[in-house]
């Protein structure tokens, strides 16, 4: 089922003063506003996972307390294909400045015990993300390779690849210098590297910034492919509403 059908969603209106963003998604909900550089953050790195399956932002939660009716707006609600059971590949996040929490977490409180408990209700995990999470060498890395994500892989060239290293790690430089017999331009090579990077045909270290140095190799399976630090981090870590 598609998050859109599951939550009505709020919409992000156009002010003077207010950020605003559409971020193009290839998902069931498809593009979707941000309001926020943190929220826009999270999105890319969301939708850069290889697991990756629908997103929505502004997913309405409505909760009782104290014998009131309340209204709450997390900034996203997003599905993951599982590979790493038993942790969850639904999650339903917010972004806040790491400042902000500090200083006005118990204005939060009530507000993230709600979504706390709806997503157990529905099966997801809710975390609080902050710039410590977001602003790092993975978002980097995805800003990077997000538009060959939308590329098609040259399997002429990983089939090259494979022949000369095997199993074997290697460069990025030493890939590129490899494919000079199949593709005679370098941006054509260093295309070709990158594409095979983001679609994790080619492993590599995310949590660092991708360069000419960076030791590549092709993972045994497929859940060594789909294997995402992102995707880790939203499952191991604590929910993040106590910083």
């Amino acid at each position: 089922m598609a998050l859109k059908d599951e939550f009505k969603q709020r919409k992000i209106g156009k002010t003077g003063q207010s950020f605003r963003r559409l971020i193009p998604l290839q998902s069931p909900a498809g593009a979707q506003w941000v309001e926020s550089d943190l929220e826009a953050n999270a999105v890319i790195q969301i939708a850069f996972v290889p697991s990756f399956y629908d997103l929505i932002t502004q997913p309405i939660i409505e909760y009782d307390l104290r014998g009131k009716k309340h209204v709450y707006t997390p900034d996203i609600a997003c599905i993951f294909h599982a590979y790493d059971e038993p942790f969850p590949g639904r999650f339903v996040i917010e972004t806040k400045p790491k400042e902000v929490l500090e200083k006005r977490g118990p204005e939060f409180a009530d507000r993230f015990y709600a979504a706390e408990e709806m997503c157990k209700q529905m099966g997801a995990a809710f975390r609080v993300l902050h710039e410590d999470h977001l602003n790092t060498a993975y978002l980097r890395n995805a800003l990077l390779l997000r538009r060959d994500n939308e590329r098609d892989p040259n399997f002429d060239a990983s089939d090259l690849l494979i022949a000369k290293f095997g199993d074997r790690s290697f460069s990025r430089k030493d890939g590129e210098d490899a494919l000079g017999e199949l593709l005679p331009e370098q941006w054509e090579r260093l295309e070709a590297m990158n594409v095979l990077i983001a679609w994790r045909e080619l492993g590599c270290n995310l949590t660092e910034d991708i360069d000419d140095d960076t030791e590549v190799w092709f993972p045994s399976d497929i859940k060594g492919k789909n294997w995402d630090p992102f995707l880790k981090m939203l499952q191991t870590m604590d929910s993040g509403v106590n910083i």
